[in-house]
Order: C-alpha cells, then sequence, then structure tokens
C-alpha cells in the first residue's frame, strides 16, 4: 500500500483563451457531432460548412455555407435545426449567401454572421420575430470574432487586412495588415480566419502564405507565430491555414487545411505537433478531409468520462440532483466503474454523471470530489475515500490538504490520500474528534486575535471547497473589525 497525492493546478480565469492543459491529449478518433449524413440539404445534413462556434452547453453552430444557413446542433441530437437563412439562397434581410463564419453575441442574444457572397455582416437574432439587420456593408468578409468589450473584428480577405468595429459604431480600425498583397511581416496575403486572445493580440490564419501572424495590440507588424518555412506537410510547415485557435498559455491550434490535420503549435516552438489527423484525406474515423473551422468547447483539455469506452463500466440508473450553498447545481445518473487516482485503482466505485450544470459555466475543472461522511452523499453512495480504505489501497484512514498560498505559483495545492506531506508542517499533526458524522464538524476551543478572544466554544467545518470563512453574525463582524475588514457592498461579502 502507498500513499497517493494530486497536485492541484492554480487555473488562471477564463476569457477569451480557452484553458488547456498542456499535457493535454485527445482521442484520434473523432466522433460525429453534426452532418455526416452524405452531402445535401436536409436537416440531417451539412454543404460545404465552414465555420463553427460552440456554445457552453456544448450546443454547436455550423455556417452551412453550401446551403446558405446557420444550423443548430444540441448535443447528442441527430439532427439540426435551420436558426438563419431558413428562406434559401439570396441576398434580402431574411438570405443568406455562402455564410462562412457565426458567433454568437450573448449580450444581444444574437448571431453574427459573416454572410460572404453578398459581402455584408449581418446581426440575426436568436429570438423569433425580431427585426435583422446588416451592421457592416460592402466588405470581403470571411472570419469572425469578438472580444469581452464587445468590439468585433473582421477579416477582409480581398483587402487583406483584420478590421476591428467597437461596439455600437460603424467606424472602422485596420488592426493588422492593411499594407496589400505579400509576405512581409506587415502584410496578410488572403486571410481567413482571426482569434482575440485576453490581451488583445490577434491571431491570423494568413491562408495565401501558409502561417499564422500575431499581432499584438496596436502594433505594425506582425510575428510569425506557426509555420514560417512555406507551403508544405512537414512538422514545420502548413498547407492553407483556416480556423486558429490560442490557449492562455499561447499555444496556437490550427486547422491545416490541405494537410488535413489539426496541429498545435507551443509557444517559442520550431516545430508544430499533430493532434488530430494527418492520416491522409479521408471520411474514417483518424482522418479529416480539409478542415476549416475549429472551436474548442468549455470541457478543453480536460478529462471527460465516456462510458463506452470503459471495458468496467456497469450502469446503475439512478437519478441525482445536488444543490450547493451558493446556489449552484447539478444533475444527471449514477454509474459505476474502476476509478483511477494517480495509479490508486478503486473498483466499484459509484459516481454520479453530470448531464446538467446551473451557475457552474465558468468552472475549469475534471468533477467534484465530495470527500464528506457518507450519510451526506447523494443515493447514499460510499464515497471513495472509504472505498481506498476499505480495498486496502492505502496505508492510513486520512487525507490530507495542503493550499499554496502563492495564488501565481503553478502548483495550487496538494491532496494526499494516506498520508501527510511532513515537508509542509512542522511538530506534529494535533487530532480532533469529529462532532457530527456529517461534515468534517468540530469543536474549537476558541477564536482569537491576539489576546483578544472573539468567540468560545464554537462549532466550526472544515470545508476545502470554499474560500469564504461563514460564521455567526456577531462573531464575523467582530473579526472583520479586529482585522480591519469592510463590507463590500458589490459583492455582498
Amino acid at each position: 500500500m502507498v500513499a497517493t497525492s494530486i497536485v492541484i493546478k492554480a487555473i488562471p480565469l477564463r476569457a477569451s483563451s480557452p484553458d488547456i492543459h498542456p499535457n493535454a491529449k485527445w482521442s484520434q478518433n473523432g466522433i460525429t457531432v453534426a452532418g455526416g449524413n452524405g452531402y445535401g440539404c436536409e436537416i440531417d445534413q451539412l454543404h460545404d460548412p465552414c465555420g463553427l462556434y460552440v456554445n457552453d452547453d456544448q450546443t454547436i453552430y455550423v455556417a452551412d455555407s453550401g446551403n446558405h444557413r446557420i444550423v443548430e446542433w444540441k448535443s447528442g441530437a441527430t439532427n439540426g435545426k435551420v436558426v438563419a437563412g431558413e428562406n434559401g439562397h439570396g441576398n434580402e434581410a431574411h438570405q443568406l449567401s455562402y455564410p462562412v463564419d457565426v458567433i454568437v453575441d450573448k449580450e444581444r442574444d444574437s448571431f453574427i454572421i459573416s454572410d460572404h457572397r453578398n459581402q455584408r455582416v449581418v446581426r440575426w437574432p436568436r429570438q423569433n420575430g425580431a427585426s435583422r439587420e446588416t451592421i457592416i456593408s460592402n466588405i470581403s468578409c470571411w472570419g469572425l470574432t469578438m472580444d469581452e468589450n464587445g468590439s468585433l473584428y473582421v477579416v477582409e480577405w480581398k483587402k487583406h487586412e483584420v478590421r476591428r468595429y467597437k461596439i455600437g459604431g460603424t467606424e472602422e480600425t485596420v488592426v493588422a495588415g492593411g499594407n496589400g498583397y505579400g509576405n512581409h511581416l506587415d502584410q496578410l496575403s488572403n486571410p481567413h480566419y482571426v482569434f482575440v486572445d485576453r490581451d488583445h493580440s490577434l491571431y491570423v490564419s494568413d491562408f495565401g502564405n501558409h502561417r499564422v501572424m500575431k499581432w499584438e495590440q496596436g502594433a505594425k507588424h506582425g510575428i510569425v507565430v506557426a509555420s514560417n518555412q512555406g507551403q508544405g506537410n512537414n512538422l514545420t510547415q502548413l498547407n492553407r491555414p483556416q480556423g486558429v485557435v490560442v490557449d492562455q498559455l499561447g499555444t496556437v491550434y490550427v486547422a491545416d487545411y490541405w494537410n488535413h490535420r489539426i496541429i498545435r503549435w507551443l509557444k517559442g516552438a520550431t516545430q508544430e505537433s499533430v493532434i488530430i489527423g494527418g492520416n491522409g484525406q479521408g471520411a474514417r474515423s483518424n482522418q479529416l478531409s480539409c478542415p476549416i473551422g475549429l472551436s474548442f468547447d468549455r470541457y478543453a483539455g480536460f478529462n471527460k468520462y465516456t462510458s463506452t469506452q470503459s471495458t468496467t463500466y456497469v450502469a446503475n440508473g439512478k437519478r441525482f440532483l445536488i444543490t450547493y450553498g451558493d446556489g449552484s447545481s447539478a444533475s444527471g445518473f449514477f454509474s459505476i466503474d474502476t476509478v483511477t487516482i494517480n495509479g490508486i485503482a478503486v473498483q466499484n466505485q459509484t459516481f454520479a454523471e453530470c448531464t446538467s450544470l446551473r451557475g457552474m459555466n465558468g468552472d475549469v475543472n475534471d468533477g467534484i470530489l465530495g470527500l464528506a461522511y457518507p450519510n451526506l452523499a447523494k443515493g447514499a453512495e460510499k464515497p471513495l475515500f472509504y472505498n481506498m480504505w476499505s480495498q486496502g489501497l492505502i496505508p492510513e484512514a486520512i487525507f490530507t490538504f495542503y493550499l499554496n498560498p502563492d495564488t501565481n505559483a503553478e502548483s495550487g495545492g496538494e491532496l494526499i490520500f494516506g498520508s501527510a506531506d511532513s515537508s509542509k508542517y512542522t511538530g506534529s499533526i494535533t487530532y480532533i474528534p469529529v462532532a457530527i458524522e456529517g461534515y468534517w464538524e468540530f469543536l474549537m476551543t476558541s477564536v482569537s486575535i491576539g489576546s483578544t478572544i472573539l468567540s468560545s466554544s464554537v462549532y466550526a467545518i472544515a470545508d476545502t471547497g470554499t474560500t469564504f470563512i461563514i460564521g455567526p453574525t456577531i462573531q464575523v463582524t467582530a473579526l472583520n473589525a479586529a482585522l480591519g475588514g469592510a463590507y463590500d457592498s458589490t459583492s455582498g461579502l
């Protein structure tokens, strides 16, 4: 038996860039989530799909270019739903002509669509009956993106530039390229797609130059961040790059169109790595055929359980619903499988598979691990830690947490099952009896600051699931006064 530990990473706040683990790997066999029923115009088909947008609930919106429409595909759906362009090909306000990109403006509850052949960018409300409007006219538009301030970025591919339009305005600012066709660092060649990161730097798929360019905010010249060796298929080259996404570490992900692959280019690297495809053009599950659009869902680079890929899965079938103290909630059903943590395999562990989340859209994690007593477990299921001990997988019936006070450190902390890390403390550990076996509740002799006793003989709960210190109003008020704290009306804390 050995103790096992988990390093807890400090995850940066979510912004424009997805948070992807630097060692993330993706399945080499894809699953069709939209279309896949041949070339056509039926509701279960697509015709030359281009840009795509993935919502927080994993709903996919596809610019179905050849069908002149935007199609919504819910997670797990076998048919799509036309949400824009349902009136056929044309240039009227209720029509589209070869749309090549779509994004969702959540603030105004609308789609913004690059209506390519009509040379316009249109706003298409998501609610039926609302009026549609052309927000930019006479533009050879291609890719679109929007920053957190609401500024819209549009690729003008014929003029080899990217333009920015501030919210509520029509005045344009050229923010990348704009110096004619060419391969110099201040030029682009028929750019297609654009991505904006948290620092408002732009990443442009420079289609005609077979490279990805980064333009920092206010810069007059770009920087080549992926492929500077011209057109080709080796690991230093791209061949007609299309969709581009950049994560929180500056890693560039590109849909490498004519190489039929998705590549990852680490910041500062001299060559790329192929993460999906690269097995020739084709329709097999490990192949791609001229990929264009590229997007990550909110689970990008994190681990998602798929029962069909497990040989030890056992169906349970019972449903669950749990609500947390902050008002967030999760629901789904129970399953049984082997759960492995850092090499420790716990057999026949019952756990909850979430199918719906509320109030957790900004969270970046694989899941939630409950470590309280069994009588708090939903469905009265035996918690993971109890099974670790009963199956003889850990040397002691203890677990310990270390929370790193350095918020800028890569390691946010450590969880150890079956032992304690003696390098993280001095002296000996003092054990206190649990008062009630539910939460980790115990009796504190007193709460004091210096020589001032604020409370005595008070029960407390040790909870690693929150950063709050919560207590009776009188004692918390006294604690804040002693520490010089003040009430923040904005946060309510």
